[in-house]
């Protein structure tokens, strides 16, 4: 019996709000359209918890969305790509409290970048699916979301109890996390 791990959602130290406005745009939705074939994403009931199947396909699916849009955005090239210099100026016009110095900024990107230029092997549905998306887009969203919960100054963290319990999850190698999930694609 094959077993899945399950992801938390944790309350986030800051920047709540940019990352749901990144998740909601007018752009995901018309990338939804294209990649899944639906007007928006429509789960239905909560999975199994003893079998994955399905999983492969939604993260696949998923990777492919945040190509789309990114691409709708030029954030990457035609290979999936991730443009450096777009992302930086994208990132520095949404985190733009003082406290999120250009040291700062840059030590979060760089770290990212890093970690997308050599993403891990993406697992397959099944021997005979390939990913179609370069998987580097998704290992920098996370790596961005964790980077920023990590590095938070403390002049923005929102609430500071969940914040540590969060920071400790993280160094201690539970780091299977989620962004804050999007808000309701209904008009």
């Amino acid at each position: 019996m094959e077993k899945c791990r399950r992801r938390f959602r944790p309350k986030v130290c800051c920047g709540e709000e940019v990352f749901a406005e990144l998740h909601h745009s007018d752009e995901k939705r018309e990338c939804f359209r294209e990649i899944v074939g639906k007007d928006k994403d429509t789960r239905g009931p909560p999975p199994d918890p003893f079998k994955c199947e399905g999983r492969g396909k939604f993260r696949k699916n998923m990777m492919c969305v945040m190509n789309c849009v990114a691409k709708k955005k030029n954030l990457i090239d035609d290979d999936g790509n991730i443009k450096e210099d777009a992302i930086k100026s994208l990132f520095k016009s949404k985190f733009t409290d003082p406290a999120w110095t250009t040291e700062l900024q840059d030590k979060i990107i760089s770290t990212c970048m890093n970690e997308a230029k050599n993403p891990p092997p993406m697992p397959k549905d099944d021997a005979n699916e390939q990913n179609e998306c370069n998987p580097s887009l998704m290992v920098f969203s996370h790596c961005l979301f964790k980077e920023v919960q990590m590095q938070c100054p403390n002049e923005v963290i929102t609430d500071q109890k969940s914040c540590e319990r969060f920071r400790e999850r993280v160094k201690n190698g539970d780091d299977m996390m989620m962004p804050p999930p999007p808000p309701p694609m209904d008009d």
